[in-house]
């Protein structure tokens, strides 16, 4: 995460996650991401096949509990 002087950009974050890890089984992933979303940006998710790009969304979505890390939408995410 940067340090910024302001709280612009978290205002304008839509999703966020820090240090965030997902995997199936014994099988670990995505061993850490930091991501920011934010409002009236275009966000793409690009990779081959295998990457972890349905891992992730479903992490990001809460389908699939991430193993660490925290996600955020203005407060932290708990899977109902």
């Amino acid at each position: 995460m940067n340090n910024r002087p302001d709280n612009q950009d978290d205002q304008n974050t839509v999703l966020e996650a820090k240090a965030l890890a997902a995997g199936y089984g014994e099988r670990l992933v995505i061993p850490s991401l930091s991501l920011q979303i934010m409002m009236g940006k275009i966000t793409a998710l690009v990779g081959p096949n295998g990457s972890g790009k349905s891992t992730l969304l479903k992490a990001l979505a809460r389908i699939a509990p991430p193993r660490a890390g925290m996600v955020y939408r203005g407060r932290p995410l708990q899977r109902s």
